[in-house]
């Protein structure tokens, strides 16, 4: 396979709830330093991103707690899936370019690759609001593990 492959973040690893729990850590914390705006952030993650950018200007590193938020809970919110790592590890082999899209942010992204111990399989991370919007032409997408599974050859085994 000499395809590029697009792997969605959120339907491959379940990373909401953590990302949610980060921000509030991150508020709740740089908000002494910088007050944070009483509206909600969107419910878009990709959204939420830039409108933590924007509370954040140059004055607090937002994204630097993030990641230290990620390293120190992400092994009790998500567990690697040997299925996902061993079709990758394939897919890999097989010659397929493997792009990881992510809502972001790119350093919580970084967290959670080496975390699934697939770091070293994925080409590119791209920071999208979708799997489609980081999609190269002819990419096939894997917005899931079923989708992932097909895209391999595989079929998806009842656990």
């Amino acid at each position: 396979m000499s395809r590029a492959a697009v792997l969605w973040e959120p339907g491959l690893a379940p990373t909401g709830a953590l990302f949610e729990e980060a921000v509030e850590h991150v508020v709740r914390k740089l908000g002494r330093a910088k007050p944070f705006p009483s509206t909600p952030l969107p419910d878009d993650r990709a959204a939420a991103v830039a409108a933590l950018d924007a509370w954040a200007g140059g004055d607090v590193d937002w994204r630097g707690e993030l990641r230290r938020y990620y390293e120190e809970h992400i092994p009790v919110r998500v567990r690697p899936a040997a299925a996902v790592n061993s079709t990758l590890r394939r897919l890999h082999a097989s010659g397929a370019r493997l792009v990881w899209a992510t809502p972001g942010p790119a350093e919580a992204t970084d967290v959670l690759l080496h975390h699934l111990g697939i770091a070293r399989l994925v080409d590119e991370v791209v920071v999208a609001p979708s799997a489609a919007a980081a999609a190269p032409p002819g990419a096939l997408v894997a917005g899931d593990v079923e989708a992932l599974l097909e895209l391999a050859g595989d079929q998806a085994v009842a656990t």
